[in-house]
């Protein structure tokens, strides 16, 4: 058995994954916004806040296995 996927395009070839294979577009995956010391405060107030980093969690494996500081994938997953 092959380690290639046939039918993605090249920028799916290049997304890491977990140990079980999905990677952030899995439905399995959830993105899990990391926020700065007055980012939390201002959440714990209920004020909306900016995330400085989201990380992506495979639900299966329980792994950690990417994350992204881009402010696209930032505004997408909050």
């Amino acid at each position: 058995m092959s380690d290639t996927k046939p039918n993605l395009n090249p920028i799916q070839k290049q997304l890491k994954t977990c140990s079980d294979g999905f990677d952030r577009y899995h439905h399995m995956i959830t993105p899990k916004a990391e926020y700065s010391g007055f980012g939390w405060f201002l959440v714990t107030f209920g004020i909306t806040a900016k995330p400085k980093k989201i990380k992506y969690y495979c639900r299966k494996c329980n792994e950690i296995f990417d994350e992204s500081t881009e402010t696209e994938d930032i505004e997408k997953n909050t």
